[in-house]
C-alpha cells in the first residue's frame, strides 16, 4: 500500500484527519505508531472539534516539522525555510479547496459530542474528509520526497 492508502484506511478505521495524514510520516521517520496517533489525537476536527484549521493541515504541518525542523534554534535561515514550506502547504490546500478551517470545509460545527455525532450520520466525514487527507499526504509526500516523484512514470 502506498501512502495515501495507508492514511485513507487509518481514516475509515477511526484516525481523525491529523492522525491519518502525521501517523504515514511518522513511522517513516521513527516514531511508533501509537506515540504519533497520541501526538495527533487532539488535532482532528479543526484542533479538538473546535472548527478551525484542517486536521489532514494540521497533520501535514506536523510531519514537516518532525521531518524538517532544525534542532538548532538560532539556525534562523531554516527555520524561515520551514515555515515557508509550511505556507506553501496551507496555500496549496485552500487553493485546492478554497477553504482551510475544518467548520467550512465540511459546512458542520463539531463542538460539542452531539454536532459531532450529528455530523457523523450525516456521512460528511465519509464523503469529504478523505479528499483533505489524501491531498495532504500527497502534497507532503512531494515536499519531502521530490526525487521521488520524478521518478514515478
Amino acid at each position: 500500500m502506498n501512502r495515501t492508502e495507508i492514511a485513507l484506511q487509518r481514516f475509515s478505521q477511526g484516525y481523525n484527519c491529523a492522525q491519518s495524514v502525521f501517523t504515514v510520516f511518522a513511522t517513516e521517520y521513527g516514531l511508533d505508531l501509537e506515540t504519533a496517533r497520541q501526538i495527533a489525537a487532539l488535532f482532528g476536527g479543526g484542533i479538538a472539534r473546535s472548527g478551525e484549521l484542517c486536521g489532514a493541515i494540521s497533520g501535514g504541518l506536523m510531519a514537516l516539522g518532525l521531518c524538517l525542523a532544525t534542532y538548532d534554534p538560532t539556525d534562523n535561515e531554516r527555520k524561515d525555510r520551514l515555515y515557508q514550506l509550511g505556507q506553501n502547504f496551507i496555500e496549496s490546500f485552500r487553493s485546492r479547496f478554497g477553504e482551510q478551517h475544518c467548520r467550512f470545509l465540511i459546512n458542520r460545527e463539531l463542538d460539542t459530542p452531539q454536532k459531532h455525532h450529528a455530523a457523523k450520520e450525516s456521512g460528511v466525514f465519509q464523503n469529504q474528509c478523505p479528499q483533505y487527507v489524501a491531498f495532504a499526504v500527497e502534497t507532503i509526500a512531494e515536499i519531502l520526497y521530490p526525487v521521488e516523484r520524478k521518478s514515478q512514470p
